[in-house]
């Protein structure tokens, strides 16, 4: 086995990929808030806490539950979700659990490449052509750091990410989005809290 991966390896040096896998990049249309106040209208849930681990589900897009295990008939509405455990340490809006679980359709390149495919062939949705997709430019969050988050409960299993770009923030993060960031938007929802 061993010899095995040595190959493989040999093979991901000369395409200069970092994949062992095939991954093909897919682009996303979200809405974009360019205010504070319709940023955290969209979000049902506005909260802080650790990444404190990141595992995949396949879910069914309309009804947002884990179908991983399940025989389902018709997997057009099957995909891949990156789905990030949040040990909670501070929340504002709703967010009533110590954690939280939030999804993002797309893949992880470089990170349980072959948990990510094995998972999508046990649920008869991997393409052999297409292989993981992943989200271009998507940034993924780090086990161990803490974010802001603002999340949507669309009633599925895990809570959604508002946008690719604003739904989780560092403190000391220098990423902003337009005009506002971390202490921004912390300040705004304080405000509307004491409303």
């Amino acid at each position: 086995n061993s010899s095995l991966d040595a190959s493989l390896e040999s093979k991901v040096d000369q395409n200069s990929s970092l994949s062992a896998e095939k991954i093909t990049y897919v682009t996303c249309d979200w809405p974009y808030y360019n205010t504070l106040q319709s940023l955290c209208e969209a979000a049902t849930d506005i909260f802080e806490g650790k990444v404190s681990d990141v595992f995949f589900k396949i879910i069914d897009m309309r009804s947002g539950k884990v179908v991983d295990d399940k025989k389902v008939d018709d997997k057009t509405y099957l995909r891949l979700y990156t789905v990030y455990e949040i040990d909670v340490t501070d929340s504002y809006k709703k967010a009533e659990s110590s954690k939280m679980y939030v999804c993002v359709s797309t893949g992880f390149e470089g990170y349980k490449e072959a948990e990510q495919r094995d998972l999508m062939i046990s649920a008869e949705i991997y393409n052999k052509n297409t292989g993981i997709q992943v989200i271009r430019e998507f940034e993924h969050l780090k086990i161990g750091e803490s974010y802001l988050f603002l999340t949507v409960d669309l009633g599925g299993t895990y809570n959604y990410i508002v946008n690719a770009d604003q739904f989780a923030f560092e403190e000391n993060g220098d990423k902003k989005s337009e005009a506002f960031g971390y202490s921004e938007i912390k300040t705004f929802v304080a405000n509307q809290n004491q409303d």
